[in-house]
């Protein structure tokens, strides 16, 4: 028996591709070495590096930048 496979919402919505975004850090300091155990507290404690992607989309190339997290919520290019 041969089955064919169709999208339950039609073909034009199986290839509807969204924004795909990628968020990653790093704990390591300016460095680049991360900090280790013995280390005093507060170097524990700086904020880590964070960048987020667009990795796919239809609309906008792939593009990279950086941000922090305030008390105010995500600020984009810091």
């Amino acid at each position: 028996m041969d089955f064919l496979l169709t999208a339950a919402l039609g073909n034009t919505w199986a290839h509807a591709v969204n924004t795909r975004l990628s968020v990653d850090y790093s704990l390591a300091g300016p460095s680049g070495i991360a900090p280790s155990a013995g280390d005093r507290p507060t170097a524990r404690l700086s904020a880590p590096r964070r960048w987020i992607d667009v990795a796919k989309s239809p609309v906008a190339p792939h593009a990279r930048s950086t941000y922090v997290i305030t008390d105010r919520g995500f600020d984009i290019g810091s």
